[in-house]
């Protein structure tokens, strides 16, 4: 009898510890699949990071911005 009991208590365990890992296997797989969408939003972001480096510098070489760099500079004396 007191085996049955025994044996009873370390099933209950088992069962308890088993739900508790499908617990926390759920729950890793949602902080992955956050974990992807805040990866793919970085990536997105980057994306447009990299997009507006490339036409503040495609600007910044075009003969207006280099023949405007005297007319600049005079604003910010004369602006102020």
């Amino acid at each position: 009898m007191v085996r049955h009991r025994e044996l009873a208590h370390i099933t209950a365990a088992l069962v308890d510890k088993e739900a508790e890992l499908e617990a926390q296997t759920r729950q890793i797989k949602a902080l992955e699949a956050q974990l992807e969408e805040a990866r793919q939003a970085l990536a997105h972001a980057q994306g447009i990071v990299d997009y507006n480096l490339a036409d503040l510098a495609s600007i910044r070489a075009s003969t207006s911005w280099r023949l405007m760099a005297p007319i600049r500079r005079l604003g910010r004396v004369f602006g102020r």
